[in-house]
């Protein structure tokens, strides 16, 4: 009779790899000198990542140094930087214009992450907000989950499967913004306590030692108090549940306990503090809009598994409400890659393709909860930890080993996605990860140098209203991006590429927008607005500087507005945004307009 502390045979977790065959050195570059590949991988990864290395701060990252610099609405302790929008500072926050008048009555983004929160506070502590260090200190998270995975992948299969798959995972586009944005470190700092769990929560379920999933407990704990990025590993927990049946029922339970009660102290506390999202169209949270999120999941569902195993960028495709094709793409490559994997796995050990499809389950798992945002890359780390070891499989059962008997239709099939795979994952994803980098890198030096344009920017600043009548996305975050003294308020008015304004007198005038784009961004791109949120003819906004009355509407979306400037409280500046800079405003006489564009008019 086994005791518990005997191994199960054919267990995910395979035994020490022989000394004849080390992970560093498989097949492809057995004649290369030793630490060659690891070497080479290390740089390629550097290379891709650099830009994002670089990058100055992004959206969120000036909002957290105005918290800690005592420049944001509302009082904010360390732990709860990711505070954004709540009750407390809702009503400042549209006073001064931070909050746009379209926004939602009730909204609320709050998270909650008190670990990355913590450490952001640090960086400014010591590095004085300066961006480099504070990526530095990203990159040394990252490289922490890197090794993670490498630990978990050398710990469940074969050394060329391994090397494929690290090489893979450190290759993704999805690592790009979490390096490049720091408020989004909280995605790094979950997976680097939480990968070497999943490591010793297989071991525990194959050894039975008591230690293995305390020790899980502890890092699952600390990865929830890094933001609810960990409930993506939940997937991993139970997949490795399901798949080792063989497994007595006591060593399944007490895995999925070791997640799970972390997960709920997490939950409950964040559910007792009041966290989450109410009234945003970036944000479905399921636990408020359940009817919501479950229509948006499909689309989105098949949004980031396109993107995730064909590594594509953001922008390759059209994520827009109801586009059936997005759908359709998806379950074709679910298909195709059925067939494949199963086909590929013929050729491997019980063991190691019971491995397999325990990371793949926990793969697709893994998205349920990032199905509460807008589809992108950033989403996809936790996902990766399982498809890169699944698209190896394919790689390696279709370039180096041969399935037992023949499948008519099925070796064909394989080939070529093995053909397409390796393409997508070991040439195209490190240039859309360096693009992606530039991109971002690129995209925070233009927001800093626009902010600096904005008229008004002197001694009386704080006193000077600023009215964007034409702004662009993520225009309210240009004040931040000042890092210094904030404007006594700033207005943006619309938010739309191509604006109209014609002049009643010298304070009032009407403002139209084509009506296939609306005067700000329709749908889930929208952060401040929820989806079902409608406006109607007649709805009248009172802000400080103005009263702004819809006067035509389209879909629920205003496309003309007529607005009525007050008295200046102070100086007060019209503006309007373009992708040079802010460029100043003069209303043009009664009777007359001016168009207002993305673009500055050409020099005379």
């Amino acid at each position: 009779m086994r005791s518990p502390q005997d191994p199960i045979p054919g267990s995910v977790v395979r035994d020490r790899i022989p000394p004849s065959d080390p992970f560093w050195r498989p097949m492809w570059v057995q004649r290369a000198p030793r630490g060659l590949f690891p070497a080479l991988l290390v740089v390629l990864a550097i290379v891709v990542h650099l830009p994002a290395i670089t990058t100055e701060f992004i959206l969120d990252d000036y909002l957290h140094e105005a918290m800690l610099e005592g420049r944001f609405p509302g009082d904010r302790a360390g732990w709860d930087l990711y505070n954004f929008v709540d009750d407390a500072n809702r009503e400042a926050l549209a006073a001064t214009g931070l909050v746009p008048w379209w926004s939602h009555p009730g909204l609320q983004i709050r998270f909650f992450r008190p670990l990355s929160a913590w450490l952001l506070g640090v960086d400014h502590a010591l590095f004085s907000g300066a961006p480099l260090p504070m990526h530095l200190h990203s990159l040394l998270w990252w490289g922490l989950v890197v090794l993670a995975a490498l630990w978990l992948y050398r710990a469940v299969l074969s050394p060329r499967v391994a090397a494929f798959a690290i090489t893979i995972f450190v290759l993704a586009p999805a690592h790009a913004m979490p390096l490049a944005w720091l408020a989004n470190r909280d995605a790094l700092l979950s997976l680097a306590f939480g990968v070497p769990a999943l490591v010793l929560l297989a071991r525990f379920v194959g050894s039975g030692r008591i230690t293995e999933v305390l020790a899980a407990f502890g890092l699952f704990a600390l990865s929830f108090l890094a933001g609810e990025y960990a409930l993506c590993l939940g997937g991993y927990v139970l997949g490795l549940a399901l798949v080792e049946r063989q497994a007595p029922i006591a060593r399944r339970t007490g895995a999925i306990a070791a997640f799970a009660l972390p997960g709920a102290v997490y939950l409950g506390v964040r559910a007792a503090l009041g966290c989450g999202t109410i009234g945003s169209g970036f944000y479905t949270d399921p636990f408020r809009d359940p009817g919501l999120f479950l229509l948006l999941a499909p689309r989105r569902l098949a949004h980031l598994a396109l993107n995730a195993w064909l590594s594509l960028s953001d922008e390759a495709i059209d994520w827009g409400f109801g586009n059936p094709l997005v759908i359709g793409a998806a379950i074709l490559l679910a298909g195709v890659l059925f067939v494949s994997l199963r086909h590929a796995l013929g050729a491997f050990e019980e063991a190691e393709g019971r491995a397999v499809r325990w990371l793949l389950a926990g793969s697709v798992l893994a998205l349920v909860p990032v199905l509460a945002v807008v589809p992108a890359a950033r989403l996809l780390g936790a996902a990766m930890l399982g498809i890169a070891p699944a698209v190896a499989a394919i790689l390696e059962g279709c370039w180096f080993r041969q399935a037992p008997g023949p499948r008519r239709g099925a070796r064909e099939v394989a080939a070529s996605c093995a053909t397409v795979l390796g393409f997508c994952h070991l040439i195209h994803a490190p240039v859309i990860t360096w693009l992606a980098c530039a991109h971002h890198q690129r995209a925070s030096m233009d927001a800093a140098a626009l902010a600096a344009t904005m008229p008004g920017t002197t001694e009386d600043f704080a006193a000077t209203e600023v009215v964007s009548i034409r702004g662009m996305g993520a225009s309210c975050f240009a004040p931040f991006a000042l890092r210094g003294p904030m404007p006594r308020s700033y207005r943006v008015l619309a938010e739309t590429p191509h604006l109209l304004v014609l002049s009643e007198d010298e304070r009032t005038f009407e403002m139209i927008t084509a009506r296939d784009q609306g005067l700000f961004p329709r749908g889930e791109g929208n952060l401040y607005r929820h989806l079902a949120l409608s406006s109607e003819i007649g709805d009248v906004h009172e802000l400080p500087e103005a009263t702004l009355t819809v006067t035509d509407v389209e879909a629920g979306i205003p496309v003309a507005a007529r607005v009525v400037l007050r008295e200046p409280a102070g100086a007060r500046v019209l503006v309007h945004q373009t992708t040079e800079g802010f460029l100043p405003v003069t209303l043009p006489p009664a009777g007359f307009g001016l168009t207002l564009d993305s673009e500055p008019p050409p020099s005379p």
